[in-house]
């Protein structure tokens, strides 16, 4: 059941500022290794990072779980 539709908006300057300052833990933090891997290769990469982190954000408000599970974004993987 859909109890409601919602529009996010990330504004890319405050992933760029996490990604300068925590660097490779963000990262990991964030992304699974298979994720990983594609960031490695992207010329993007506050970019990758951004969309990886909207995504992911979504998912943890839409199954109710919201900052209660710190460590569920890197469980959650972005697929082609």
């Amino acid at each position: 059941m859909i109890a409601g539709i919602g529009v996010d908006l990330l504004d890319i300057n405050r992933v760029s500022t996490l990604y300068d300052r925590y660097d490779t833990r963000f990262v990991t933090h964030l992304l699974t290794d298979r994720e990983r891997v594609e960031f490695e290769s992207t010329a993007r990469k506050v970019h990758y990072l951004a969309t990886r982190f909207s995504g992911k954000e979504a998912i943890s408000q839409s199954t109710w779980h919201g900052a209660q599970g710190a460590n569920d974004a890197a469980r959650c993987e972005h697929i082609k």
